[in-house]
């Protein structure tokens, strides 16, 4: 396991830094008076330091010195405890204070580590309870979680894609436009198909910039969310065959940015089902605020579908995505469709306390 793999790497430590004979490290759980060995440790060693452990209380990196070497302990809890045991330097000399202070040092963070291993065991045991178990939603620290690193990795997908590849495309481009501009020699065939690859490049590259503003908004800090939102709009507007009506007379409350940009990745994930599976002519949005919650409205006339029994395709179309951003801001989402009645959602965050959030 990794805990035992961590303490043989110390006992390795310990052993080349203190330059000692011989290191043994034991668990004693207390309860049942049964000992765990890392390696085979002869049983006087474990008979001897017992008796200079009982009636006394010792903490984690307390350091005990006996006539046969000496021991710090790693880890102590009502039931367990763990010991490392040294016989003692092969110069046959004692402690000194620093050495003594390494031995502390080394066992308290050997103790941290383990505590974070048997934290994260503890979280994977219930992210696989999630996994097999009937709901999909997720604890809302875990969603909160989930988000922010996926917005992290969109950012810096975006500035990977603007610096590389965008750099390369515009770089190719500029030398064709001059090799067009100055080129006395061309013919006409050859300086026409050279105009249709300079479109297409210039298509690649309004293509390139829309992913990253995609995967990362521009200056959506700057412009706040309603304008931010109406620009998202346009696009969508420019590449689909329905019509936005949206609405914000109603809405001026001030959020933070994790709640700015989770409306916003919300309202981009119900555009983008729209335009793919709604079929629908019309989409109404609206967002409202008041006392202390954001309510986001979506409406569309398209196809809808029988919600009851197409519970399974709520995932396939992008919506559990929307419920799990929801979820992890302490959100509430109702839908409302049906076969050839359109679709309707209505979300509410609650609103807290404006503050600057790094994703």
């Amino acid at each position: 396991s990794n805990a035992v793999d961590l303490m043989k790497v110390m006992r390795d430590e310990v052993k080349n830094v203190l330059n000692v004979r011989d290191i043994y490290i034991y668990s004693k759980h207390n309860k049942r008076n049964m000992y765990c060995v890392y390696d085979q440790i002869p049983r006087d060693i474990i008979d001897h330091f017992d008796e200079h452990l009982n009636n006394h209380h010792y903490d984690i990196g307390s350091v005990i010195e006996t006539e046969k070497g000496f021991g710090v302990i790693v880890g102590y809890s009502l039931e367990k405890l763990t010991m490392m045991w040294c016989k003692g330097k092969k110069d046959y000399t004692t402690l000194n204070r620093d050495e003594k202070t390494y031995l502390q040092t080394i066992s308290h963070n050997a103790n941290i580590a383990i505590q974070n291993m048997n934290t994260i065991e503890d979280l994977l045991k219930e992210l696989r309870k999630l996994r097999s178990g009937q709901t999909q939603k997720y604890p809302t620290w875990l969603s909160r979680l989930l988000f922010t690193i996926a917005e992290n990795q969109r950012k810096q997908l975006s500035i990977d894609l603007h610096d590389t590849v965008l750099q390369e495309q515009l770089y190719l481009y500029r030398k064709m436009d001059d090799l067009i501009r100055h080129r006395n020699d061309l013919t006409s065939s050859l300086h026409a198909e050279l105009m249709v690859y300079k479109e297409s490049l210039l298509d690649s590259i309004h293509l390139i910039r829309e992913t990253c503003n995609e995967l990362r908004p521009a200056f959506i800090e700057e412009m706040g969310l309603v304008q931010s939102l109406k620009n998202l709009i346009h696009q969508y507007q420019l590449r689909s065959n329905f019509t936005v009506y949206f609405s914000d007379e109603r809405f001026d409350a001030e959020l933070d940015q994790e709640r700015i940009l989770a409306i916003f990745r919300v309202v981009q994930e119900l555009l983008t089902n729209a335009m793919k599976h709604s079929d629908a002519k019309i989409v109404k949005l609206s967002l409202s605020s008041q006392e202390n919650q954001v309510m986001l409205l979506y409406s569309d006339n398209g196809k809808g579908m029988d919600y009851s029994v197409q519970r399974d395709l709520f995932s396939h179309i992008g919506l559990s995505g929307i419920e799990q951003r929801v979820n992890g801001l302490n959100g509430h989402l109702e839908i409302e469709t049906a076969l050839g009645e359109g679709f309707k959602t209505m979300i509410t965050f609650p609103i807290e306390i404006k503050r600057e959030v790094q994703v």
